[in-house]
């Protein structure tokens, strides 16, 4: 009895905090909690819009398909800071003309954030999701950023090709090239074929990238593991979200990264075992 009283006060103290956070950090905040709240009551969820947006308190407009799979990675950047940007190596010079690359960039959370956070950044982002480049191209556009923000509708993987995209609903955040690993439950009805580009061919369009985010939902291992070392050459910070893939796991990750020249600056292992966020960098 009293586990499922703390588990019931840990959960209204977590939903408070979301609702203060929300409140801050949203112009929208009515309409934004309207929707977290009625995806929950059946009467209420078929009656919400078709798209959830968010407007932050700098007038940054995003919009992504609404539905706790697609809308969530805007909540966990925009208001959680999972990427921890406050740590990154260059914030006392928020001028600085950052070159970063967004791997698995969804509807642009990640990419707008950075932008708002280093004014001379520029961002190459690769989204393989059809629905949510989409979004993420119009996300772009409506806000003016098409001179410092260019997206790429495809997936990065360690080699160039085609490959099948396996997504739990159409823009859903958790789209995958892999359907046999526990994260990921395989076919759904939702799969659709993806240009694929090689990860050396995606940073040299970068220029030479610094910061390079990965949350490719099990093609880290690859690209982590498996290109040539001269491809990181240039990148001095990675924030990685790693996943759940049979045969692999974050201390060979983490041992790679070392053989490269980085170090772990933090790392945020996620309850669910095999999966979590960090940050690596270098001099």
């Amino acid at each position: 009895m009293l586990g499922k009283w703390l588990a019931g006060f840990r959960l209204a103290k977590d939903k408070i905090l979301e609702t203060m956070r929300v409140i801050r950090y949203c112009q929208n905040w009515p309409s934004v909690l309207v929707i977290l709240i009625g995806g929950h009551l059946p009467l209420i969820r078929s009656r919400l819009p078709r798209d959830f947006i968010f407007i932050s308190r700098s007038g940054q407009i995003l919009r992504a398909p609404r539905g706790r799979d697609t809308q969530s990675p805007l909540m966990e950047v925009l208001l959680d800071d999972v990427y921890h940007l406050s740590r990154l190596p260059w914030i006392g010079d928020r001028s600085y003309p950052l070159r970063v690359v967004d791997v698995g960039a969804h509807v642009g959370s990640f990419s707008f954030a950075i932008v708002l956070q280093f004014p001379g950044a520029s961002v190459t982002c690769y989204e393989p999701s059809p629905v949510a480049n989409a979004y993420l191209d119009g996300n772009v556009q409506q806000n003016g950023l098409t001179s410092r923000i260019r997206t790429v509708a495809a997936a990065v993987d360690v080699c160039a090709g085609q490959a099948v995209l396996h997504q739990t609903r159409a823009g859903s955040a958790g789209a995958t090239l892999f359907s046999n690993s526990p994260s990921f439950p395989g076919s759904s009805g939702f799969e659709v074929g993806v240009d694929v580009v090689g990860v050396a061919e995606a940073f040299e369009a970068a220029r030479s990238p610094e910061l390079v985010k990965l949350d490719c939902e099990g093609s880290e291992y690859a690209i982590v593991l498996e290109s040539d070392s001269s491809v990181w050459s240039s990148v001095r910070c990675v924030l990685l979200e790693y996943h759940s893939v049979p045969g692999h796991s974050w201390t060979e990750l983490m041992k790679r990264f070392e053989d490269l020249g980085f170090r772990c600056a933090w790392h945020d292992p996620n309850p669910r075992e095999g999966f979590g966020v960090a940050m690596l960098v270098r001099s």
